[in-house]
């Protein structure tokens, strides 16, 4: 995208929080999306740390401390339309 378009604005997204239950079958689920996050978050990092002239950093949302799964999901992971708009709010 950058080479199309240096000063395009990038918005990269973190994995919403989601219920613990959530999947059944995969008991470290919720300590794996926080590890990905992290990872996410650390290479935008590093991107931001190696742009060149005119090029825009790269944004991460901030959905982690807006969201709640519990009111802004269908099924506890997929946001529904209240989810959906504290998402846009944030961003």
């Amino acid at each position: 995208m950058r080479a199309s378009k240096p000063s395009m604005r990038i918005l990269v997204a973190r994995i919403l929080p989601m219920a613990p239950t959530r999947p059944a079958n995969c008991a470290d689920f919720l300590a794996r999306v926080v590890a990905l996050n992290k990872a996410i978050t650390a290479r935008t990092d590093e991107e931001n740390n190696n742009t060149t002239a005119g090029e825009t950093p790269l944004t991460v949302g901030v959905s982690w401390t807006c969201f709640d799964d519990a009111t802004g999901t269908i099924d506890r992971v997929h946001p529904n339309s209240t989810g959906h708009a504290k998402l846009v709010a944030s961003w």
